[in-house]
């Protein structure tokens, strides 16, 4: 992680007074809450926001990211999209069956397999989705504008490897360009010719 020293030693602090007095979980009013309760505590600050949000439009929670999974990939069969949210088939089955109800999406049999839907945005839905994703736009750029410099792309490739999405960590590869030639570690000679 990208960890100022100031934060690593709040960090380290908790951790040593939580040794210290040999409890896990409690707390002295002073202290401050483990990492995990905070990114928790953000986390759900967004959600609450997103939950109100989606409850004017009449939809509730997950809605979203399913309207959204469409509108990325118009005709997806239901097993895919219950793939790609990774939630079960039979969710995904009751989610569309309520949001065919309110006119936002329609299913159409495979015109191969009839056991698979393909799953399409009624224009309504289109417009839901836009209107959905401008939301996560404004969420993103929220949470950009209490953060400084570099640090919006550091908190990406943070949540990037706690998801387990970021690349190995190790050597950085090395810059474009002649490759060294592992004999050649000394500079040539110069010739000394007469003059």
């Amino acid at each position: 992680m990208f960890l100022s020293h100031k934060q690593a030693e709040v960090i380290r602090r908790a951790c040593s007074a939580q040794r210290e007095h040999g409890r896990i979980g409690t707390m002295t009013a002073n202290e401050i809450p483990p990492l995990s309760s905070r990114v928790l505590a953000v986390a759900g600050k967004i959600r609450q926001k997103r939950i109100a949000e989606l409850a004017e439009k009449g939809l509730s929670e997950g809605h979203d990211d399913y309207l959204l999974g469409i509108h990325r990939n118009p005709g997806i069969t239901m097993g895919d999209l219950a793939a790609l949210l990774e939630i079960s088939p039979s969710s995904t089955t009751k989610i569309a069956i309520r949001l065919e109800e309110l006119g936002l999406i329609r299913r159409e049999a495979s015109r191969i397999d009839n056991r698979q839907n393909h799953a399409f945005l009624t224009d309504e839905g289109t417009a839901r989705a836009n209107e959905i994703a401008l939301s996560h736009a404004e969420y993103d750029a929220e949470l950009a504008s209490q953060l400084k410099g570099k640090d919006m792309e550091r908190l990406v490739r943070i949540l990037d490897r706690m998801e387990g999405r970021d690349e190995p960590v190790g050597k950085k590869p090395r810059k474009a360009g002649k490759k060294k030639d592992p004999g050649s570690s000394k500079k040539p000679k110069k010739d000394k010719k007469a003059k």
